[in-house]
Order: structure tokens, then C-alpha cells, then sequence
């Protein structure tokens, strides 16, 4: 991740020529010539807008690698910051950016997804495409096409008592993991292990032994979403 400055000073000239001419084109058509490749937008590599004004964020993406691996994280490390100077160089080269500056860059490189945990019901994507109710379902989960559910087994570790996961760790298959790290799903997540620990030492049970209904009710009276309360 990185911050770019000056974005409010940016004015790139305009010139005739580059407007566009329909008659040109209509003509470039009926003689069966493919029309002109457009020049690339350099604004399409700036990122979004911060608050702060004049400043945008940048995010990057990098190949999947082994995210354990201290060597291969210090060459991606080097590898994107030599990345970010010369794309900021590139854009600077075009007429009205080059008042552009780097602001900052992110002082570690980001791993999204390294360790998750083994659980007795991961997060699932088919459970995301089936749209059906869990019976052990403590929140819903987003930033796909659909809402998924939320299994309070998917804290639990298979074997280890006396241990919830939350956020990014729980158990999830591979292809949901990228959504399961997402902030407002680590709220969720945090909130039913948190929930379920108080309500364990309440009870003086294992985290694993709880009753889910009774978990699930004081989940709903904290205004957590679990779908719809089973009638009656």
C-alpha cells in the first residue's frame, strides 16, 4: 500500500486532437480499419481518494506465495517498493502529473491469508451458494455476491479445548478465505467468540459444550444478524 500526493494539482492538457471524432471513426469502420488503441490513463493507476485532500490510496497486489517464508516475503518486500517508485516515475512523465509525489508507503508488506484454522465446519463456499441455514449459525458474512453463513464450529478447533478463533483464522476453505479476513466479518466473528467465552466460564463449560440456542439468543439481544428466528 502506498499514499500518493498532489492529486488535487494534476491537469492534464487537453488537446483537440484527442477528443473524439465520431465522423472518423464511423469512416475508420466503413473501411473496415479497427479504430485507434486508446492511450493509457494514467489515473487509472492512482488509487482511490483518502481524506485527506490532494491524497489517494494505493493498493497493491502481488503473486500467491508462501507468506511463511522469510525469504521470499523479503524479496517481495524489496521487489514492491522498487515497483511503486518506477510506476510513480511513469506517471510523472505524462504532461500535467508531474507535480505528483509519494507520500508514504506501508512499512511491512501485507500477507493476507497465511494459517487457518482446522475446525469441525469450515466457512464454506457452498453453503454461500446454497443460501441454507446453518443450525449453529452465529453471524453472516459479506463481500461476495451473497451473504454466507457463520458456524460457531468454525471457531472451535477440531482438538484444542479452551480455545475460539476469530477473524481471519477460522476455519474457512481456501476460496473464502479472502472473504473471511474482511474487517466488518472479523466484527462478527469477534463479537460470537467473544460472546461464547463469556458465556462458557457463565456456564463453567468448555467453549465447545455451550448451548448454541442460548448462545444464539444473546447474539440476537447484542442485534446480531443470524437470519430469520425459527417460529416459535
Amino acid at each position: 500500500v502506498s499514499r500518493v500526493g498532489n492529486i488535487d494539482r494534476i491537469s492534464p492538457p487537453k488537446p483537440a486532437e484527442a477528443q473524439p471524432n465520431p465522423q472518423a471513426a464511423a469512416a475508420g469502420s466503413a473501411q473496415g480499419k479497427p479504430p485507434a488503441p486508446k492511450a493509457p490513463d494514467p489515473l487509472r493507476r492512482l488509487g482511490k481518494a483518502t481524506p485527506a485532500p490532494g491524497v489517494n490510496w494505493v493498493n497493491m497486489r502481488g503473486p500467491e506465495v508462501d507468506g511463511l517464508d522469510v525469504e521470499t516475503l523479503t524479496r517481495m518486500e524489496m521487489n514492491h517498493r522498487k515497483f511503486i517508485w518506477q510506476n510513480l516515475q511513469k506517471i510523472r512523465a505524462n504532461p500535467g502529473f508531474e507535480k505528483l509525489y509519494l507520500v508514504e508507503t506501508a512499512p511491512q508488506l501485507g500477507v493476507r491469508i497465511t494459517r487457518v484454522l482446522l475446525t469441525p465446519k469450515p466457512v464454506s463456499h457452498a453453503d454461500m451458494e446454497s443460501g441454507a441455514p446453518v443450525p449453529d449459525v452465529v453471524g453472516y458474512g459479506g463481500g461476495t455476491s451473497k451473504a454466507w453463513p457463520i458456524p460457531y464450529r468454525a471457531l472451535l478447533p477440531e482438538k484444542l479445548d479452551q480455545l475460539l478463533a476469530a477473524g481471519r483464522c477460522i476455519g474457512a476453505e481456501m476460496r473464502m478465505a479472502d472473504v473471511v479476513r474482511l474487517i466488518p466479518n472479523c466484527f462478527v466473528t469477534g463479537h460470537a467468540a467473544g460472546a461464547a467465552a463469556a458465556l462458557a466460564v457463565q456456564d463453567g463449560c468448555r467453549p465447545r459444550d455451550i448451548e448454541i440456542a442460548k448462545l444464539q439468543k444473546v447474539l440476537r439481544q447484542q442485534e446480531a444478524y443470524l437470519g430469520e428466528p425459527a417460529a416459535g
